[in-house]
């Protein structure tokens, strides 16, 4: 019974802690369900702010302004006609406008998906699909051509003095809001990161390692690995990559430790060796931060890794020598390591088509051996690769 008014209790106090840290007076801090702060503008050009405004899908937004009911506003529907601009605190911004589609004249809110000093791209989202439209200043509003030349041709003039104009004059073009984004950030920052290209090369790496088995009574320190192999790159869009490796791993460790009575008369010390030699497979999702121009271009990485044993023991040692001593014999490590891959670095990029990348990567691999032991595989390696 007490613990039940104890919950009463709490859950009023919680209740009325929220309701004491919402403000009536204050439009913005009261919550209406699936809309967002903004402003609209009349056509006397009167400008309300402070509203809370109904979030729609695209389509809808370019049709009407639906303001709900709101302690200092009455709910409300806008058409084009009506006012001359809408907006979310967000920066989503609405300009009424007429257009004419399919043969029609029709007034509609276009989006403004961005604007500079000499013009401003708009977009209207129809139920079929998006039209977007070119404003030079004051100028009447022009369409983008299906085929976007008109709008790749306002770019090159706005890109003159880029070196590499050519090559981006080379990349396709979609008339869809992405693609015209990507293609103006390519030209006014002349920035050919944006359109990766598929990429093969070699890699080595240098690090540590730590093997780790459970149920046993020693362990292992760390040691060095070594790595060589290739790898592929293959983007997915202008951030994003698949980046698989194959590389051989080569792992020596001989920091396991543990004392074992031999007898009762006399403690020997045991140490264990680590060998295995292992082609390595890590699937690794990449993206690169390809908006930033310049030379060096750093990334982030991760992806499931495989790793296959091709050879290799754990070995124990009495004093130095190997004696096999009370099944303390050789054993095979685990043929099939699975995990994980996670890393970043940089890219340096030498030519539009070769380049460096200096990385730093931990791999944690699982599996179970023939003894039905669990052993674990932790690296940690310095990647030094280059692309043909």
């Amino acid at each position: 019974m007490n613990r039940t008014i104890y919950i009463l209790f709490l859950f009023i106090g919680i209740v009325f802690h929220t309701y004491a840290q919402t403000d009536l007076s204050d439009p913005a801090s009261v919550r209406i369900s699936g809309s967002k702060e903004g402003y609209y503008i009349t056509t006397d050009n009167k400008v309300v702010s402070g509203i809370k405004i109904m979030l729609q899908n695209n389509v809808l937004r370019s049709q009407a302004l639906i303001i709900p009911h709101q302690i200092n506003h009455d709910s409300q529907t806008f058409y084009p006609d009506e006012i001359i601009e809408y907006g979310y605190i967000n920066g989503i911004k609405y300009i009424s406008a007429s257009i004419r589609i399919k043969d029609k004249e029709k007034k509609i809110f276009l989006e403004e998906i961005f604007k500079d000093k000499d013009f401003t791209l708009y977009c209207y989202a129809d139920e079929e699909k998006d039209f977007f439209y070119i404003q030079e200043g004051d100028t009447p509003l022009q369409p983008v051509n299906a085929d976007g030349e008109n709008y790749r041709q306002l770019l090159r003039e706005k890109a003159k003095d880029c070196p590499e104009i050519k090559r981006i004059d080379k990349q396709k073009m979609k008339v869809e809001r992405y693609s015209l984004i990507k293609m103006y950030n390519a030209y006014t920052k002349c920035n050919t990161h944006l359109f990766p290209r598929f990429r093969i090369g070699v890699t080595v790496g240098a690090g540590l390692n730590k093997p780790k088995y459970k149920n046993v009574d020693y362990s292992y320190d760390v040691s060095a690995s070594f790595s060589a192999g290739i790898f592929m790159q293959i983007p997915l869009d202008d951030k994003f990559s698949f980046h698989p490796e194959i590389n051989y791993l080569y792992t020596d460790n001989k920091n396991g430790k543990n004392d074992y009575i031999l007898d009762k008369k006399q403690r020997d010390r045991f140490t264990y060796e680590y060998e295995r030699q292992s082609i390595q497979v890590p699937l690794m999702f990449r993206c690169s931060f390809n908006f930033m121009t310049g030379k060096f271009i750093p990334y982030v990485e991760l992806g499931p890794s495989l790793d296959v044993w091709l050879s290799g023991q754990e070995t124990p040692y009495v004093d130095g020598e190997y004696k096999g001593t009370r099944g303390y014999r050789k054993k095979d490590v685990c043929v099939f390591l699975y995990g994980g891959s996670l890393g970043g670095g940089v890219e340096y990029k030498m030519t539009p088509s070769h380049s460096l990348y200096l990385g730093f990567r931990c791999n944690f691999t699982t599996g179970v051996r023939a003894d039905e032991k669990r052993e674990n595989l932790h690296t940690y390696m310095l990647n030094l690769s280059a692309n043909f």
